[in-house]
């Protein structure tokens, strides 16, 4: 059993393909050291394994009169959020300051902080095209928040194209095509990754994954010229 050490996370589940897995990405949490608390939003409680989570985490994910649990504890405030898998209506909701159900209420205030707070999302190329998905992943980066969301291939721009191109290993979600989501690989780890290099920084917000300088952009538009041959 790893002592914590990290701090507390709080892990916000929608309901998305993906959730029904989340205990992949609590287990690998809870064994770097992290205190884990999930919070469903209310469509996604019927995604999940409550009794397993419950006994994994030592929390309640439903009110106590139907918790497995037989005393409901309380969580430590949190030291840092992943949102995953995060839905289309969640992320809207977070960039316009909805905050509906327990989850969101608990976790839209601490936009903006220090903490280190991630987003994972899971959508399809559908709903990536719509304008309403885009201004709010763009305003909650303005925001500080870290959003691991890529554009698919046929909608990169050269300059994404070329990045793609020196990135060994990209992290974050693809949107797959409409009706192609079940049994595809989500990369929970990313979220998990992500958070920590906020931590250790210290930096409190997003980051763009490749630091660019004036030598990256220039090897970038070479190799994507290359290719393109």
């Amino acid at each position: 059993m790893v002592k914590p050490s990290k701090g507390t996370l709080y892990i916000v589940a929608c309901a998305a393909g993906p959730a029904k897995y989340i205990g992949h990405l609590v287990t690998e949490a809870m064994s770097r050291g992290w205190i884990v608390r999930v919070l469903p939003t209310p469509n996604a409680m019927d995604w999940l394994p409550l009794d397993e989570l419950e006994k994994q985490t030592g929390f309640t994910l439903r009110p106590v009169v139907s918790s497995s649990l037989p005393a409901a504890r309380r969580a430590p405030p949190p030291d840092a959020i992943i949102v995953a898998p995060a839905s289309f209506n969640t992320i809207n909701k977070l960039a316009l300051g909805i905050s509906d159900n327990k989850a969101l209420d608990t976790i839209c205030p601490l936009i903006s902080t220090k903490i280190p707070f991630v987003i994972l999302p899971f959508t399809n190329q559908r709903y990536y095209a719509r304008s309403p998905l885009r201004r709010s992943v763009s305003a909650l980066r303005r925001e500080g928040v870290s959003v691991l969301l890529r554009p698919p291939p046929n909608d990169m721009s050269i300059w994404e194209s070329a990045l793609a191109l020196l990135e060994k290993s990209p992290k974050g979600f693809c949107p797959h095509p409409a009706g192609t989501g079940e049994g595809i690989e989500y990369p929970w780890f990313d979220a998990l990754d992500e958070v920590e290099r906020i931590q250790s920084k210290g930096d409190g917000g997003s980051h763009i994954p490749l630091a660019l300088g004036l030598g990256t952009i220039i090897a970038g538009l070479l190799a994507y010229q290359r290719a393109r041959l």
